[in-house]
């Protein structure tokens, strides 16, 4: 058998295995590869914010605050008195001693579902769905990477596999017209045009090399770990997602991170207007307390409440070494108190504030409603995007089974010795280069499906 033999048998027989055994034990496979998704980098970050977002709103809804206080003074001195008469000596008194502080705890209670602490939670609330959204979206991105660089590391395998095939076809055109230069047969621009294919095929073998190692490089950042290769097949895209009707788009626009964001923007604007309210607008207090003296202690209870805060409060107070006014013995004093208060701000800008507060409502009514329309229209170019994808795989395949029927005929004629073995691996290399085509619109309409997924806020893995 002649070298174009072998290599016609070669590419004939062999080819289509070598793309499957490409890769070593140490490839990664697609599922090994989405379950190290929730460890990548970028889906770890997206985690700790959530951690973060989930402390915070613990924070902002604790049921009670307080502060508990207490000391103790110690003091040192003394009084020196002179006496009139000069003859006696001068007289000293110690002033030094202790006290203790009152202790005292203080209490808010977080219970009124309104006001500056109710807000707080509401607006930690909104960060945590923030935080929720982001994460997903992290997890739908990086899966939709890591499809797309298994379909462009399994492609460009596939195309590197042609490549070689090409190099060797090209030296096998550089021997023949080395021959035939050697019996005047050809050229020298004819030798020097087969020289130049060689150089031009291991030019290509070595690109496309270069770009596989770089599609490895990008999945393992994507994946916080080392590729050596991949391994496994991508399944078709589910038929459903070729049907408008299959989707709620009204529904998915809700989910979606930029209409969620622009809803949440609307929630601050009007958190921001109540406070404004509450800070130019009159308010009023209530507060009750208790007081019992005896002597050597001092005990006090208090509670309030006011419409700037919303917040319940109680208070407890005791000195434990109270010294009452006076040189009363076993004396005790009791006494109650109701207070009430209001306050009313005087602010000229009290009226620019308020219409300033409405505005951005206003503002944010508008960027809810064009988030919401940007997102439809963005649903629809990702549905159009399909179609196009799906028209083009369509073709792809009318294309490869046409060459497909040119190489068995090209076959059929070599063994019956009417074309010469070049021709044949020529016709092999077309096919080739059409079934690269076919998987090259297979990858686009993966990536056109996941891509309609991320719009309708789905997890990208279920296209397939």
């Amino acid at each position: 058998m002649t070298p174009i033999h072998k290599l016609a048998h070669k590419l004939l027989f062999a080819a289509p295995l070598a793309f499957g055994l490409a890769f070593g034990q140490e490839a990664l496979s697609f599922t090994d590869a989405l379950a190290l998704i929730n460890t990548s980098p970028a889906v770890s970050l997206a985690q700790l914010e959530i951690e973060l977002a989930e402390r915070q709103l613990e924070v902002a809804g604790s049921f009670v605050q307080g502060d508990l206080s207490g000391g103790y003074r110690q003091s040192w001195g003394e009084t020196r008195f002179t006496p009139e008469n000069p003859d006696l000596p001068q007289q000293t008194e110690d002033t030094s001693g202790g006290d203790w502080d009152p202790i005292a705890l203080n209490l808010n209670f977080n219970v009124v579902p309104y006001g500056p602490a109710h807000e707080q939670v509401v607006l930690a609330q909104a960060a945590l769905a923030r935080a929720e959204a982001n994460i997903r979206d992290e997890r739908y991105r990086v899966a939709a990477e890591v499809t797309n660089g298994f379909q462009s590391a399994r492609l460009t395998r596939l195309e590197l596999d042609l490549r070689e095939a090409q190099l060797e076809l090209a030296e096998l055109t550089l021997a023949e017209a080395e021959t035939r230069f050697g019996v005047g047969a050809a050229t020298p621009t004819e030798l020097d045009a087969a020289r130049l294919g060689v150089r031009q095929a291991e030019a290509a073998r070595v690109s496309t090399e270069a770009s596989l190692a770089q599609i490895l490089e990008s999945l393992a950042v994507t994946l916080g770990q080392p590729v050596p290769g991949v391994a496994g097949e991508l399944g078709p895209v589910r038929p459903e997602f070729f049907n408008p009707e299959f989707f709620d788009t009204e529904a998915a626009l809700e989910r979606r991170s930029d209409v969620l964001n622009a809803r949440l923007s609307l929630l601050e604007a009007n958190i921001n207007l109540a406070s404004t309210r509450r800070q130019y607008l009159p308010s009023a207090g209530l507060s009750l307390s208790y007081n019992r003296s005896t002597e050597g202690s001092n005990l006090g209870l208090g509670a309030g409440y006011d419409t700037r805060s919303f917040q319940p409060s109680a208070s407890f107070s005791l000195d434990p070494d109270f010294e009452p006014p006076g040189e009363l013995e076993n004396s005790a004093a009791t006494s109650f108190s109701l207070g009430l208060s209001a306050t009313v701000p005087l602010d000229v800008a009290v009226g620019s504030a308020l219409t300033a507060g409405r505005l951005s409502i206003e503002r944010s009514e508008q960027q809810l409603d064009r988030s919401r329309e940007l997102a439809r229209l963005d649903i629809k170019a990702s549905q159009l995007e399909l179609r196009s994808a799906q028209r083009a795989a369509e073709l792809a395949l009318a294309v490869l089974t046409n060459q497909q029927t040119t190489l068995e005929t090209a076959q059929a004629r070599f063994e019956a010795g009417v074309i010469s073995g070049l021709e044949l691996l020529a016709t092999r290399n077309d096919t080739l280069q059409a079934e690269l085509e076919l998987r090259r619109a297979e990858n686009t309409l993966r990536s056109a499906a996941q891509q309609l997924a991320i719009a309708l806020a789905q997890n990208p893995l279920e296209v397939f």
